[in-house]
């Protein structure tokens, strides 16, 4: 028998996509249809929709049920006010009058309680009609009565509905609505007040005839006015504070609907206005119970589990026959996916099917040919890789500094021995670890060398970049260079120069006092032996000088430099100064100026530290003045703080060099001897400095090259308290 070809076959054998999509998209027609038909019918008839149409209706009757109330009791109210005879009967004070013109519009319009007030708002006749006992009650309020709109109605107010006011009075355990108006003459002077009052039951009984809804009557602080569930608890109906400022705000655009359940029987409950005379006077409740829709729905509800029960019943045996015939290729290509993915690279699916199964298992056994093909050439690159992680590792181990390759996230890829011997021994210091990550999770600022201490190690950190041709950033290598040794090394230079200038500063000290003594011998009194001792005593003072600078550093770079806080007069301090310079200052023949204010200058300081400052600064000044040139201290008392200015019209100071006069170590050019240039250490300018700025206190510098130079010191009057 001849077999059919595969392209034969394709023609007459459905595609999986028509196999499976056809049977389900017309039995999703068909539920779709039905479901629709279904849902269509039960919302159009829904009950539910039939009952917010009602209780809308219901609001709607109650509504106007109350502009009915309200317009019979105005009318009664007219009735009485225009009555002939109440007026002058209110006049006379005549109660009797009143008791045979008032009881019969009472008694006909069924008025719960009648009030007259006289001018001054005293209550003078008052009389009711009780619908249960149908007759009529005299005085039938109660003692303390009061109503807060006759005062409104007796001063003529009036509104933008006219002079009418509204209150609501609790009555014992219910409330009244009383409505009042004033009696005018016709020279319109008010001469009195009449009240008419309606029980709040009365009101709801009139409402709910006409609305044929439950209804509850809230004041505007929630209170309830009035409501037929008399048998009901009234937690069950009470509204919160909360839903008051609700429905404020909410009434004003809609009426809201709530649902509520009194003695166990659910309601749907909407809120609405309670105005008389277009006043609010609380919130009114139209319920209706929902418990027969809830049945309904139960029965609705029974019939969709019924109906889409069987649908799906019939969508899953259809569902499970195309499932099979889809399910057994497809199991077979997962066989093969599972054996190849635990190393079986011999296992093929072999199925030979006209759809698109029979496409995709060819195509599978195609790709895993050429796994195979893929597997070996990794195998060989994985070998490369080997070898060539092992001479990076070799390379990394013999470097004797820690070097961390950190990747673009926060994962270090390597470390060498070196590195992770620093790690173990950061890890378990809370603060030193925190610092050696910090470093290497932000390599970015390591461009430039950082020094960091770890560990009593000294190292200086460095990042570079790792990047691709095509500048893309793959991460960072950084290298902890151990600078032990180094820093070590300079500590020791700094501590023996600070002991060489302690041990120097002794014996030039009584070095100069020998050769005083010498120089008050009158045997050495000769020009040539007292100029001899002169230089002697020069040179000396300027060693001693260096000296105590070099301490003076010493003191600044370990922190260690203290200030004896004591009152210091500056002008004093300054002229005390000058006249020590004046014979430097007459040899140079250049002349000194001083700008004070009348009183002194009183600031706190150290007396030692700031005469250090100033004598620095004013020699400086004569050292880098011409021959006959000029100096000017100027001192400027502020509110806050003190101003010292030194001027000179000396050599200047290039534009190159500003930027570094203020270090330690530079030194300045002089114009006059060559060799003078580099005398000194360079310390003055960096320690005067430091001494002003330990006073909380700043030093700048101005100078343009030949034409002079302006120091400014600013010191503030008080010190800070430490």
């Amino acid at each position: 028998m001849n077999q059919k070809s595969p392209d034969s076959m394709r023609r007459f054998y459905l595609k999986v996509n028509t196999r499976i999509t056809l049977p389900f998209l017309l039995i999703t027609i068909i539920v779709a249809g039905l479901g629709v038909f279904a849902v269509t019918r039960l919302i159009t008839t829904t009950i539910d929709e039939y009952l917010s149409q009602q209780l809308i209706n219901s609001a709607q009757a109650a509504e106007n049920a109350i502009v009915t109330l309200e317009t019979e009791q105005l009318a009664a109210l007219r009735s009485m006010v225009f009555t002939e005879g109440v007026a002058e009967a209110i006049i006379a004070n005549d109660s009797e009058t009143l008791n045979e013109l008032i009881p019969p519009i009472v008694a006909n319009n069924l008025i719960d309680t009648a009030i007259v007030f006289d001018a001054n708002g005293n209550i003078l006749y008052s009389v009711g009609f009780d619908i249960f006992a149908g007759r009529l009650v005299n005085n039938p309020i109660r003692d303390g009565f009061q109503l807060n709109s006759v005062s409104r109605v007796l001063d003529a107010n009036t509104d933008g509905l006219g002079d009418k006011f509204v209150d609501v009075v609790a009555d014992g355990t219910s409330y009244q609505l009383y409505i009042s108006a004033p009696v005018v003459l016709e020279n319109d002077r008010t001469i009195g007040a009449i009240a008419i009052g309606l029980r709040s039951n009365r009101i709801i009984r009139r409402l709910t005839e006409q609305s044929l809804a439950s209804i509850i009557i809230y004041d505007e602080e929630g209170n309830i006015l009035g409501t037929t569930f008399v048998a009901a608890d009234e937690s069950d109906i009470t509204i919160t504070a909360q839903q008051i400022v609700q429905f404020r705000a909410q009434v004003e655009d809609y009426s809201p609907i709530s649902e509520i359940t009194v003695a166990q029987i659910p309601y749907r409950t909407l809120y609405t206005d309670f105005d008389i005379r277009s006043q609010r006077i609380g919130f009114m409740a139209i319920a209706l119970p929902t418990n027969f829709v809830i049945q309904q729905i139960s029965v609705s509800r029974n019939i969709f589990i019924a109906l889409f029960g069987g649908l799906f019943l019939v969508v899953a045996i259809i569902g499970i026959i195309v499932t099979r015939s889809i399910v057994k290729p497809i199991t077979r290509l997962v066989d093969a996916a599972r054996a190849i993915r635990e190393g079986d690279l011999s296992h093929r699916t072999d199925l030979k099917l006209a759809d698109e199964l029979g496409e995709l298992s060819t195509s599978f056994d195609q790709m895993t040919d050429h796994l195979v093909a893929r597997h070996q050439e990794v195998e060989d690159l994985y070998v490369q890789q080997l070898e060539e992680t092992t001479r990076r590792d070799a390379i990394l181990s013999s470097i004797s500094d820690a070097v961390l390759v950190r990747g673009t996230g926060d994962k270090i890829l390597l470390a060498n021995p070196a590195a992770r011997d620093l790690i173990d021994s950061v890890r378990p210091h809370a603060d030193e670890y925190r610092t050696f990550y910090n470093l290497q999770a932000q390599p970015h600022l390591l461009t430039e060398p950082r020094k960091v201490t770890l560990r009593d190690k000294h190292y200086s950190v460095l990042a570079t970049p790792v990047m691709t041709q095509s500048q893309e950033n793959l991460g960072y290598i950084l290298l902890f260079r151990d600078i032990t040794a180094m820093v070590e090394a300079e500590r020791l230079k700094d501590e023996v120069i600070l002991q060489l200038a302690h041990e120097l500063r002794t014996p030039l000290s009584s070095v100069r006092s020998y050769v005083e003594l010498i120089q008050l011998n009158e045997n050495v009194h000769n020009q040539q032996n007292q100029n001899s001792l002169d230089k002697t005593i020069e040179q000396l003072q300027i060693l001693e000088h260096r000296a105590n600078q070099v301490i003076d550093v010493s003191a600044i770079l370990t922190h260690d430099l203290h200030l004896e806080i004591a009152n210091v007069n500056i002008t004093t301090l300054i002229d005390d100064i000058a006249d020590k310079y004046y014979p430097h200052l007459e040899a140079k023949k250049q002349h000194i100026g001083f700008n004070f204010p009348q009183e002194d200058v009183i600031i706190e300081g150290d007396v030692r530290q700031l005469q250090d400052v100033l004598d620095h600064l004013i020699h400086n000044a004569s050292t880098y003045t011409r021959e006959g040139g000029w100096i000017e201290v100027t001192v400027e008392q502020n509110a806050s703080h003190v101003d010292i200015f030194i001027v000179d019209n000396g050599v200047g100071i290039a534009d190159d060099a500003l930027e570094r006069v203020f270090d330690h170590l530079y030194h300045g050019q002089s114009d006059t001897a060559k060799d003078a240039d580099t005398q000194g250490l360079g310390l003055g300018l960096y320690i005067s400095r430091e001494i002003v700025q330990a006073h909380h206190g700043s030093i700048k510098l101005r100078s343009q090259r030949d034409v002079g130079t302006m120091v400014t010191v600013t010191l503030p009057n008080k010190q800070q308290s430490e």
